[in-house]
């Protein structure tokens, strides 16, 4: 054979599956040559529209070079080809913007572009893409770490798969949870009263939109809410959490010289509507014994029964410390941190319909299949049940000498078992003492929070790293959470900062 026929069969295959002729493409004219003095993050991509840049001395100086048959127009100035220098006096969340114009065949296609000015006191994660992620933004709200001070300023940001700030909202006090609520607004915590174990709050939740107006207030009664914890309920209200202080509490009979007479912080779990009215409450400690407290919990407090905290004059402890709160087709679903424990509760009867993890009760369930024996969660985050029924969970693996690790489990409540399906460790992440998220995208990859080790990454179904995410200076977020393509629309991202941040355009 000479060849030819065979051309000829990858010609028309060519124009069967869609391919363009090479000629085609070469009639799209080049994108013009960006350069940014402070330095554009990432480098100028043409199918990258958003850029962070920092700016120490309040100003951008923008450059663009455009060939035939492109136009840019610059921060506000005519569009035109050539060279063009624009230079823009910003200040931490002003934008200096641009528009690429390519003209192919008489068609105009026109490109908006942003490079926002961040401040220089927001710890940005370092993103590393090995892979290909699937997520379209993730949620941080970093804290903590070695270069925590006193007065700093926290900040809760969502963030494009190439590390860009699209938005972000300060907090002079510690933004451990900031929420997304909706594609629309985003739930912030305003503590009320000072912390008096320093590992919880008290204090109310602000919605606000992505301009920064306080669209409504969730406000209640007597012991305030904690931020630990806040969603969107199937009733239309909000499951929330609280602490109260149950005394007398008595503690002698499960920590040895611990007082009979103390003040225990307990689990509240409260169901509020959108006028704060009480729709559900549960009370831990009219559910669950002393005796489920973990063994390095017990330790914990039998440090601190010589030197105690006093509240009203009495030695005060934190005895569930709830992590997260689910609301199933089962019932309530809680993880508790100084239980090691995750329990299904009857949202009619109040009752412990089943544990995983902790001390064994009647309640509990027979773990199978977990390579780290009986200890199977220590300090657990973020339990989540999928919608194929399984139980996800981030083991932190305190107390029990390991690093943290993803576990999902399958739940027969009939048998009273709970069956290891999956688990995913991260080899560079450290021991944590809490804190972390699991969550799971439509395409199967997970998004984890590796705990308080400052490391998240989104893995493929089997846990290989696609995109690795490291905040800086030891600090971490409690939560890493990420959104679908179009949850969150982006120019509602940018509205929001360019009415919180207004500039005008060549200023």
């Amino acid at each position: 054979m000479n060849g030819r026929p065979l051309l000829r069969f990858a010609a028309v295959l060519c124009v069967a599956i869609g391919f363009a002729p090479a000629a085609s493409a070469a009639t799209v004219p080049p994108a013009p040559v960006m350069s940014s003095t402070p330095a554009l993050t990432p480098a100028f991509n043409p199918a990258v529209t958003d850029y962070a840049v920092t700016c120490p001395e309040g100003q951008v100086k923008l450059t663009a070079t455009a060939g035939k048959s492109v136009t840019v127009a610059l921060d506000g100035h005519p569009s035109k080809t050539g060279t063009q220098t624009a230079t823009g006096h910003l200040t931490a969340g002003m934008s200096l913007k641009w528009t690429v114009t390519t003209t192919v065949k008489s068609k105009k296609k026109a490109v908006s572009y942003a490079a926002r000015c961040i401040p220089a006191d927001m710890a940005l994660p370092v993103f590393t893409r090995p892979g290909k992620p699937t997520a379209d933004l993730y949620l941080f709200n970093p804290s903590g770490g070695s270069g925590a001070r006193t007065g700093m300023t926290f900040y809760s940001m969502l963030l494009d798969t190439n590390g860009v700030p699209l938005w972000w909202r300060t907090n002079p006090l510690l933004q451990l949870n900031g929420t997304v609520m909706n594609s629309t607004s985003f739930a912030t915590y305003v503590p009320t009263s000072l912390n008096p174990l320093g590992d919880f709050g008290s204090g109310r939740w602000a919605i606000v939109s992505w301009a920064g107006k306080v669209l409504s207030r969730i406000e209640t009664t007597g012991v305030g809410f904690d931020p630990h914890e806040l969603y969107k309920a199937k009733s239309g209200g909000y499951m929330t959490l609280s602490f109260e202080p149950v005394q007398p509490t008595n503690l002698s009979s499960t920590v040895d010289g611990a007082p009979t007479d103390a003040v225990g912080y307990r689990g509240y779990l409260r169901e509020v509507s959108t006028t704060g009215k009480l729709l559900w409450s549960w009370h831990a400690s009219d559910h669950i014994p002393l005796s489920d407290l973990s063994a390095w919990a017990r330790r914990m407090i039998a440090t601190k029964v010589s030197l105690p905290t006093l509240v009203n004059g009495f030695p005060a402890f934190d005895i569930d410390h709830i992590s997260s709160i689910e609301e199933t087709a089962s019932g309530i679903m809680i993880a508790s941190r100084h239980l090691d424990a995750i329990y299904m509760i009857n949202k009619t009867t109040g009752a412990i319909k089943w544990k995983l993890g902790g001390a064994t009760t009647a309640q509990s369930l027979i773990v199978r299949g977990d390579t780290v024996g009986p200890d199977t969660l220590g300090a657990p985050h973020d339990a989540r049940m999928l919608a194929d029924g399984t139980i996800t969970v981030m083991d932190v693996g305190l107390g029990h000498s390991r690093k943290p690790r993803m576990v999902r489990f399958s739940i027969n409540t009939t048998n009273k078992t709970a069956t290891v399906l999956q688990q995913i460790t991260e080899e560079s992440s450290s021991q944590s003492n809490c804190c972390g998220t699991v969550k799971r995208l439509k395409s199967g990859h997970w998004v984890i929070g590796w705990a308080g080790s400052g490391l998240a990454s989104e893995t493929d179904a089997l846990g290989l790293p696609q995109l690795t995410m490291a905040l800086p200076d030891h600090r971490f977020s409690y939560r890493v959470t990420p959104f679908e393509t179009g949850a969150i629309p982006h120019a509602s991202l940018r509205s929001g900062m360019d009415t919180t941040f207004p500039r005008k355009a060549g200023s």
